[in-house]
């Protein structure tokens, strides 16, 4: 092909004719020159595929200034936004290392470079809601090269996105790279946001991020919120913080969430972690919880705490639920407990003695039986023996 001045292939590039088009990106493709990039992204939107394609291929023809003039979230094929996204990931990698080259020509390229790329984010954070999986999920790996204030401000913005995608994974990108200043927005996401996925994704987030301004936000959702996931994730991130209110945020939500048993269980289990004092009062309760997986999870929970210090009350509570609510694994648990503390052995027999002869009758003989089974042996009563009160 012959030789083509600038002049000449801009004006070719800006042709309506698609042949001339075609023979002008052919030629551009084959003689790079950064004089034609807006004249090629123009051409990226054209309606005939063949052409906008020839375009995007001359662009990265053009090298990196080529591939970050592109407006990724426009390109028609979801093919050539995934290899566009691909590049630009391999392109800021590399950058992140000139920036810190010997080489102070590099570094210059680097820093120009960076700047420019910035411009790329928002077409990023449209294409976070593409439809094409591969699309979205590279966008959203293009983004976690990026860390600073200036992109955080944009993608709090997005935050209020139609596109529940483009929420979801802004809320991604913010556990890794959230600073405080945006425990504020999250949490109000978190409390108003429509998609439970996307509210799961900001509770995951704010406990990543491990901001103890968080707490508040985190208690209500795992309180209030009408999906389990949301509610779970909310107590999982509160253990995560393991800031000073922890205990109390946990133990709120095993006391007044009513609506969801795993919820409650998983904040028993983490109150049994932690090892507080302070939680017992809110275990105490939980012992007489309408679901065995709850108070189960209490009891096993207050034990944990009992082991560091003994506390014959909280004992004599922990016993009272296990017999009068006649499930073994609970009284297991009681039994399991007493035998690492053996000083109190004789203590819990004749407090379990006194218990059972508090219950109805018909409830004397299984619970009775039961202690014996699980290890209590010589607590049953006589047969007609009169029942005393008992106070704990």
């Amino acid at each position: 092909m012959a030789e083509i001045s600038i002049e000449k292939l801009i004006k070719d590039l800006n042709s309506t004719n698609p042949a001339t088009l075609e023979r002008a990106i052919t030629y551009a493709t084959g003689n790079p020159d950064e004089r034609l990039i807006p004249h090629l992204v123009k051409l990226t939107h054209h309606e005939d595929i063949v052409i906008s394609n020839g375009a995007i291929g001359a662009l990265g023809e053009i090298g990196d200034k080529g591939l970050i003039a592109l407006d990724i979230d426009e390109l028609k094929d979801p093919s050539f936004r995934q290899s566009a996204l691909n590049e630009l990931y391999v392109l800021r990698h590399n950058l992140g290392i000139y920036a810190n080259d010997k080489d102070p020509e590099k570094r210059k390229y680097a820093t120009e470079a960076l700047v420019m790329l910035r411009e790329a984010v928002p077409s990023l954070i449209t294409l976070l809601g593409d439809n094409d999986a591969y699309v979205s999920n590279s966008a959203a790996t293009a983004l976690n090269e990026y860390d600073s204030p200036e992109i955080s401000r944009l993608l709090i913005n997005a935050l209020g996105d139609k596109n529940r995608h483009i929420r979801k994974s802004v809320a991604d990108y913010f556990g890794p790279h959230g600073s405080e200043g945006a425990v504020e927005p999250l949490s109000k996401v978190l409390l108003t946001d429509p998609d439970p996925e996307v509210r799961t994704a900001v509770a995951e987030a704010l406990g990543v991020m491990g901001y103890p301004a968080a707490l508040g936000a985190l208690t209500e959702a795992a309180l209030k919120d009408k999906n389990s996931d949301v509610c779970m994730a909310g107590v999982e991130a509160v253990v995560k913080i393991d800031a000073k209110g922890a205990v109390e945020s946990l133990s709120k939500v095993l006391v007044e969430n009513k609506d969801h048993p795993e919820v409650r269980m998983a904040a028993a289990n983490a109150l049994g972690d932690f090892k507080d004092r302070r939680a017992l009062e809110s275990l105490k309760g939980a012992l007489g919880d309408e679901d065995s997986g709850v108070r189960n999870a209490a009891a096993l929970a207050t034990t944990k705490i009992m082991k560091e210090k003994y506390d014959e009350e909280t004992a004599k509570r922990l016993l009272l639920g296990a017999v009068t609510s006649k499930d073994s694994t609970l009284m297991k648990t009681v039994v399991d407990y007493q035998r690492t503390r053996p000083e109190i052995k004789k203590t819990m027999e004749d407090a379990t003695k006194r218990l059972i002869s508090t219950l109805p009758p018909i409830q004397q003989k299984t619970a009775a039986a039961l202690s014996f089974t699980i290890g209590i042996g010589g607590v049953a009563k006589k047969p007609g023996e009169e029942r005393k009160k008992v106070s704990l």
